[in-house]
This record gives structure tokens, sequence and C-alpha cells, in this order.
């Protein structure tokens, strides 16, 4: 929905699932909030976008997405450092995910981490068969 431009239905939607999720940390919690952010991601609203990855990452810490969605925030926030941190988890987490060393490898470039970055790189490129 949120792509069609119906970010706020999509949001009372999310709102509905979360009420009927169960008590306590749980995956389902953490994927509801997941696309919480990624609708306010889209939305440039970064600042909820930000804390709706954190909650799904409380509720979860393995959620890939989650994790992959705040870092992305925190880079367009100007808090490379930070992004970093959680990028360097994400790729301890998910080891073939081509897509986190891609983005590892993006903000590493930004930190002028050369020598890491092209290993980043040639990761990506090994996983991604580019």
């Amino acid at each position: 929905l949120y792509r069609a431009g119906k970010g706020g239905m999509a949001l009372e939607y999310l709102s509905a699932a979360e009420d009927r999720a169960p008590e306590g940390k749980s995956i389902a919690k953490a994927w509801i909030e997941q696309y919480r952010g990624d609708i306010y991601f889209e939305a440039g609203e970064l600042d909820e976008a930000a804390d709706a990855y954190k909650s799904a990452l409380h509720n979860f810490d393995y959620q890939h997405d989650a994790r992959l969605g705040l870092a992305r925030v925190l880079l367009r926030q100007g808090k490379a450092r930070e992004a970093h941190s959680h990028l360097e988890k994400l790729v301890e987490q998910y080891p073939r995910s081509a897509r986190a060393w891609y983005e590892l490898s993006l903000v590493q470039k930004r930190l002028g981490m050369d020598r890491e970055y092209a290993l980043s790189v040639k990761k990506y490129r090994e996983l991604s068969g580019r």
C-alpha cells in the first residue's frame, strides 16, 4: 500500500496487526516495526523510521532488513560511523548477504576506509556474481 502512495492506510493495517501480535518480544512485532520503518523511510520521515527499525531490532536482533534500513537512515542523517557499526554487525550475522556487503562498502568508501572498501566490494561481487 505505501508504495502505491497509501502510507497512512498501510500504517493503520500495521497497527491492527500489532494489536493481534503476541505479548512481549516476537518476530511478528519485529516484522511489523520493520515495515513501519520502511513506510516512514519512503516518506522521508527519518527519525520515525529510525525509531521503528530500532524497535524491530529490539524485538528480534537478527532482523536483516530492519538493520539495513536503520543503517540507511543513519547514513542519510550524516551518522556514517553509526551506520558502519550496524552494517558490520549485519555482515557478521549474514555473511552471505550480497546486499549487506554492498551497503557496507558504500559506507566504508564515505569514511575513507579504502582497504576495507576494496575487500567489501570483492565480497559483494563474489556473492552477487557481478
